[in-house]
């Protein structure tokens, strides 16, 4: 069954190309012995009604745990954001897959917003904490951070917005599955 588009894009609208600017100046200067900051949410920004059916959805964000291994370049730093808790077991597994492991973690920060709830965006959570919004804000360097995330909707915007970092995304268009995907590239003319 086709599910509708979910375009969430249309409130805060596409990146603008001071938003892309500002990405290639970021990957520019990283490129040329600089520092950034990856601020990793793995959201999961889907209608409550999508996600209530799916077996240990409130597991989801761990699967993105492995961007933490963008640390491994001693000019990368990594927070990375989840509504609970990482458990010290993951995180010490995905690092011992790294001859780096110790140096990577002294670089990555992790926050929890020890809220479980499932109908309630990551982003919508964060941006209602405003407590955390300053500690990120106060840890990095807006010149320098970009905010990746799992999924690009407006409240990924919103949370760019609120910690002054550029958003990292698809955001135009984005549809929630594959054949929505497959559109997309006959639209584009791409054969696959």
């Amino acid at each position: 069954m086709e599910s509708k588009n979910l375009n969430y894009s249309n409130e805060v609208g596409p990146l603008q190309p001071s938003d892309l600017d500002r990405l290639c100046e970021i990957q520019e200067n990283y490129s040329n012995g600089g520092v950034r900051t990856i601020v990793v949410m793995p959201s999961i920004s889907f209608p409550y009604e999508n996600l209530k059916g799916i077996l240990g959805i409130e597991h989801y964000e761990a699967r993105s745990l492995w961007e933490i291994l963008a640390a491994n370049c001693p000019r990368t730093k990594v927070i990375f954001i989840t509504s609970r808790k990482m458990t010290t077991e993951n995180i010490k597994h995905l690092l011992s897959s790294s001859k780096n492991g110790s140096s990577i973690r002294q670089r990555v920060s992790f926050i929890s917003l020890d809220d479980p709830r499932i109908g309630i965006s990551l982003g919508d959570k964060l941006l209602a904490r405003l407590d955390l919004i300053r500690l990120i804000k106060n840890a990095i360097n807006p010149r320098e951070t970009y905010l990746e995330s799992f999924i690009s909707t407006d409240c990924e915007k919103k949370v760019a917005k609120a910690l002054g970092i550029v958003p990292f995304g698809s955001f135009d268009q984005y549809w929630a599955t594959k054949s929505g995907n497959r559109k997309i590239f006959q639209e584009c003319g791409i054969n696959f």
